[in-house]
């Protein structure tokens, strides 16, 4: 996976001047059940953006038992 981002990363770069990959990540430990919505917020991206209307209905998303109760 790493050679595979490192090369895809290197050409689109190239060919567009844009970074595909952001320098690093930020990950932490759920503690609440507060926070967990918080974290669960990003399942609504796709109606966000724009390709659906119901966050159920975008089929490139986790288990589906999350994405129902969350």
């Amino acid at each position: 996976m790493r050679l595979f981002k490192q090369l895809a990363g290197y050409h689109v770069k190239k060919l567009t001047g844009v970074p595909l990959w952001q320098v690093s990540y930020y990950d932490h430990i759920v503690r609440a059940d507060e926070d967990l919505s918080t974290v669960t917020d990003v399942l609504d991206n796709p109606v966000r953006s724009g390709p659906v209307d119901d966050r159920a209905a975008y089929s490139f998303v986790g288990p589906r038992a999350i994405i129902d109760d969350a």
